[in-house]
């Protein structure tokens, strides 16, 4: 079973996955920050056969907001260069050790139009700078060659996404919002992944899906996350202390490999990992943690991911549990992710969750979908009562987000409900109101809609639970 393999399985609308198509196509890439380090991630595990980076930022020091740099500096002077060599690496194939992808670096800087020559003719150019002024010169210089351009942009809080095929929508998104602005692990690793799966559609549509065709926004300070208005104080974010929180996340598979060193991002103090499974080659194309280890393949998922993040973030207290949960903590956590792969687990997650007055985040995925919901326990109703878990085991159902059964999966959604799930848990640890339904992301109605993400109120069983929640 080759990396690929689950992502091929995906058909939309009686359309079958055509990897040969992304393994001819070349995407320019601007910029080298934790935006462009995302995106970058998630084409490999795509498998977009040719990427060529593209920024003149200095190679910094340890930046936990930059894990991927983080990984294989190599002593590179340049940040992109560090960057290739990071892709290179994940890129590997599981049986040789070759890289499967192509992957440039040139230390550049867009200052004029002669200076974006250096493009070439990719299928696709990303933006990913935050820089208002090479947008400018990348827009010009796509428009004159008919090539597609997305342009991505992320700050504490906030991010967006636009396409511009040469209709001129990207023109009005051109501003001096994010200009000079750090790029934020959360919001730049959500709309990455969107960016990503947007990649993917100019690349390789399937069915009648189309890219966007109007600016997608992310707002963590609206009330609900979907608002254009901020009604949060940015302040009590700015100046959030995770240190002195402990998180257990239940699997270590695709939803999880973006939520533990999310949330080692974030400065959480302590992880728990618990996960009984271990990598498998068709695991690569969606679990980073897997390839950027030296030899993932047969070894444990939740031993893997801690080996790789300690020498990221020495300052996190990782825990592994290579077993079943089963709905015992040792030590109470703060807060217990759902990542996991049957309902099962989630049953018995839920259990603890009700027990103790644990909040629990869900993540969860399918091919085209991706949402998360937060359960805080005597605020909103519990998994039980949102998910139906009792009917799903009953009816022996295959969960969201199954990675255990050879079902199709692709990287993208699983990027974007690990990190939804993230803003949820940042919420909740602020001290601000939580979202009461499921956040939830649809790469078939997102081009139908100005902002994202969106709820969805998902019914409540019949009967009372336990959880004694109102929504």
């Amino acid at each position: 079973m080759d990396r690929f393999d689950r992502q091929e399985r995906i058909q939309v609308d009686g359309e079958s996955w055509d990897q040969q198509k992304l393994l001819k196509s070349k995407v320019a890439i601007v910029g080298s920050g934790v935006l462009s380090q995302n995106i970058a991630a998630a084409l490999v595990g795509l498998g977009v056969g040719w990427l060529s980076l593209y920024d003149n930022r200095a190679a910094k020091g340890r930046d936990p907001g930059e894990f991927l740099a983080l990984f294989r500096r190599n002593g590179h002077a340049f940040a992109a260069d560090s960057l290739r060599d990071v892709l290179l690496h994940m890129s590997r194939d599981a049986g040789t050790g070759e890289p499967l992808l192509r992957v440039e670096s040139t230390p550049w800087k867009f200052v004029d139009p002669a200076s974006a020559c250096i493009l070439g003719a990719p299928n696709l150019i990303i933006d990913a700078t935050n820089d208002p002024f090479a947008e400018r010169v990348l827009l010009d210089y796509a428009r004159a060659r008919n090539i597609p351009l997305l342009n991505a942009s992320a700050k504490r809080m906030h991010a967006e996404l636009s396409l511009d095929r040469g209709s001129g929508g990207l023109e009005e998104r051109l501003s001096p919002d994010y200009h000079g602005k750090g790029q934020h692990p959360l919001t730049a690793g959500l709309i990455a992944g969107i960016a990503a799966d947007e990649a993917r559609k100019v690349l390789m549509p399937l069915g009648t899906e189309r890219p966007i065709e109007r600016t997608v926004r992310f707002n963590g300070l609206s009330g609900n996350l979907l608002g254009v208005y901020d009604e949060l104080a940015q302040e009590k974010y700015d100046s959030l202390d995770l240190s002195g929180m402990r998180a257990a996340v239940i699997g270590a598979g695709a939803l999880g490999n973006w939520v533990i060193p999310g949330l080692s991002q974030m400065g959480v103090g302590s992880i728990e990992v618990w996960d009984p499974d271990v990598f498998e080659e068709s695991n690569l194309s969606r679990q980073l943690m897997a390839t950027l280890h030296e030899d993932a393949v047969g070894r444990g998922k939740a031993e893997t991911v801690v080996q790789v993040l300690s020498t990221m973030f020495p300052e996190v207290q990782y825990t592994v549990r290579a077993e079943p949960f089963e709905g015992a903590f040792a030590r109470k956590p703060d807060v217990v992710f759902r990542c996991t792969d049957n309902w099962e687990s989630t049953r018995s997650i839920n259990d603890a969750a009700v027990r103790e007055g644990i909040p629990a985040v869900f993540c969860g995925t399918d091919p085209t979908v991706g949402q998360a919901y937060l359960f805080k326990p005597g605020d909103n109703y519990c998994l039980e009562c949102m998910f139906g878990v009792d009917k799903q085991i009953a009816a022996n159902a295959q969960p969201i987000g199954c990675t255990a059964a050879p079902d199709p999966s692709v990287i993208t959604t699983n990027m974007v409900a690990a990190y939804l799930g993230l803003a949820l848990f940042e919420r909740f640890a602020a001290g601000d109101a939580v979202p009461k339904n499921i956040i939830k992301y649809d790469n078939h109605l997102i081009s139908q809609r100005l902002h994202y993400p969106y709820t969805e109120q998902s019914p409540a069983l019949e009967g009372s639970c336990r959880c004694r929640g109102s929504p």
